[in-house]
């Protein structure tokens, strides 16, 4: 066997091991979609995967209309019949929502609902920043009834994941009020903690991580995960 052949068997086998774990992945992302659904590819569905063990150590069954909704969600779609938005706070929810990934009900007889959005930062990525989050944009705009449309008086919320190497949570930053940081105004190209996006007509927001973890202006809000468990980084 020449060197052309090993390297070929080499590709070759890994596509195959790669091909498996991904086939292993859809058999559980099927048999659990409370923990597993709602993403469009694997890093974010892992991310959102431990966003959803977070808020169910925080919420506990301030989370289950939503979750039970993204679980019918999933059996419409493996019985390969067409997914069906869901209502919670509001908002309609379907497979094609942006922006948001978690609603929290916090008392609904007051209305109070909590909207989160979720980003995953992976090891490899090398400038360690999240995906964008938009801004809010005017109510009176108009968008498809499939979208959230977040508004500046609404409760909005974001989870930031960093992964490490094995794809567990190297820390987690929860921002409670994003409205703080939409109306700071030192949101720019020069701030530590989030810049403007220039490269599209909505600004939006990005996280980085830094070498010592996320911006310290956010150490109350940074949570580890030890012995299974999401603690606070500062004990208090």
């Amino acid at each position: 066997m020449n060197n052309t052949d090993e390297v070929q068997q080499e590709i070759q086998g890994l596509i195959s091991e790669y091909a498996t774990i991904r086939k292993r992945f859809e058999e559980v992302k099927q048999k659990h979609p409370e923990y597993l659904e709602g993403n469009d590819n694997y890093i974010g569905i892992i991310g959102e995967y431990w966003a959803t063990l977070f808020l169910r150590e925080k919420y506990g069954k301030k989370l289950d209309k939503f979750i039970e909704g993204k679980v019918q969600q999933a059996k419409s779609k493996q019985d390969n019949q067409k997914s069906k938005a869901f209502e919670v706070g509001g908002v309609s929810y379907s497979n094609s929502t942006e922006w948001l990934d978690f609603v929290v009900e916090h008392d609904e007889a007051k209305k109070d609902y909590e909207f989160i959005s979720v980003k995953a930062i992976s090891s490899e990525r090398k400038d360690k920043k999240s995906g964008p989050i938009k801004y809010p944009i005017n109510s009176s705009t108009k968008i498809s009834s499939n979208r959230f449309n977040p508004k500046l008086e609404d409760n909005l919320s974001a989870i930031i994941i960093m992964l490490d190497e094995n794809l567990l949570p190297k820390e987690l930053l929860y921002i409670e009020d994003l409205n703080q940081i939409f109306n700071k105004k030192t949101i720019g190209e020069n701030a530590n903690y989030c810049y403007s996006d220039h490269w599209t007509k909505d600004k939006s927001i990005v996280f980085k991580y830094y070498k010592n973890g996320f911006d310290d202006i956010f150490k109350n809000s940074i949570y580890l995960y030890e012995n299974n468990k999401f603690v606070p980084k500062i004990k208090s």
